[in-house]
């Protein structure tokens, strides 16, 4: 942990020395000890302007401890908030405390005071500037899309991927857009899985979470082989009609007599499942069937089944 608890590196950070992140500390700790010293020199008026920006840089500094992404999502949307990342902005940390610290000192020698409006307008104008700062140039926020979590099926080679959408219908283009969104996951990209079912739901909740009862709006099943994507309403069943590369293998091993020697079962499965695979110029070692086809050796292992059990057991029949 970094601001509590066993092992705590909280003093390592707070004290402006060069051990842990600490020498971060420096620049905030310098500015806020020169705006303490003007503090000191300036008439009443000027003193009191400067209590309030000091005040203001706090709120600042607290407002960089808060996910202000998580924040806006608990807000909009059903996901539940854990907006404080204390462990993961420091700069934050040192604004808010050297301010704070400054502040307070303030008050031992406050001098000056500033109407409510004007008190006001200065806390509010960083404080919302900052806001629209932090989540302008955040992509996240209002996104028409947002990843959730992956469901890796029994089936070998089958996934499921919900997705959060704020749309409870998509249109053409918006069908484009999401799966344009979702291209580095699609199976021909990713080695994990060669079928995939994306379920769209406007629930973030059942998106990010194991929700065993959550049901998607709609579904899309994409495939590593080429078979075109599917678009359904509700929860697609995009596995049971379509047989993966994986499957073909398990299929093919399953159709082999058992006295075969296991060499001769794995030539008659390679030849099997590879003899209808096109292959590709360039190595594609993210798709299943390219990536096995292509490093096969099946004129190897053909020569080396005759020199070890004869030409003979070639002619078995494995139908």
């Amino acid at each position: 942990m970094v601001f509590g608890g066993g092992g705590s590196a909280f003093s390592d950070l707070i004290v402006p020395a060069p051990i842990t992140g600490g020498i971060l500390h420096v620049p905030s700790m310098v500015v806020a000890l020169a705006l303490l010293n003007t503090y000191r020199k300036s008439p009443d008026a000027t003193a009191a302007v400067l209590r309030t920006v000091l005040l203001s840089a706090t709120l600042v500094g607290v407002l960089m401890l808060i996910n202000l992404e998580r924040l806006f999502l608990a807000l909009t949307t059903d996901m539940e908030a854990s907006a404080f990342r204390m462990h993961k902005n420091y700069m934050g940390l040192f604004i808010a405390s050297d301010a704070f610290v400054a502040w307070a000192w303030t008050q031992f020698d406050r001098r000056g005071d500033l109407d409510r409006a004007r008190v006001l307008g200065v806390l509010a104008a960083p404080a919302i500037g900052y806001i629209i700062f932090a989540l302008s140039g955040n992509d996240r926020v209002g996104a028409d899309f947002l990843h959730g979590r992956m469901a890796y099926q029994p089936e070998r080679g089958d996934a499921i991927y919900w997705i959060y959408t704020r749309h409870e219908s998509l249109t053409e283009e918006q069908r484009l857009q999401a799966l344009e969104f979702m291209s580095m996951q699609h199976p021909n990209q990713n080695p994990n899985y060669q079928d995939l079912a994306l379920y769209f739901t406007t629930s973030l909740h059942d998106a990010k979470e194991h929700a065993p009862d959550a049901v998607p709006l709609f579904s899309a099943c994409l495939y590593e082989d080429q078979t075109p994507t599917r678009w359904e309403t509700g929860a697609a069943d995009c596995f049971t009609e379509h047989q993966n590369f994986s499957e073909r293998m398990e299929q093919a091993y399953a159709h082999m007599p058992k006295t075969l020697p296991n060499d001769v079962k794995n030539y008659f499965v390679a030849v099997g499942v590879c003899e209808q695979v096109v292959i590709d110029a360039e190595p594609r070692f993210d798709i299943e069937d390219q990536n096995y086809c292509r490093y096969a050796r099946l004129d190897e292992k053909r020569a080396d089944i005759v020199a070890k059990h004869g030409e003979a057991i070639l002619e078995t029949s494995v139908d």
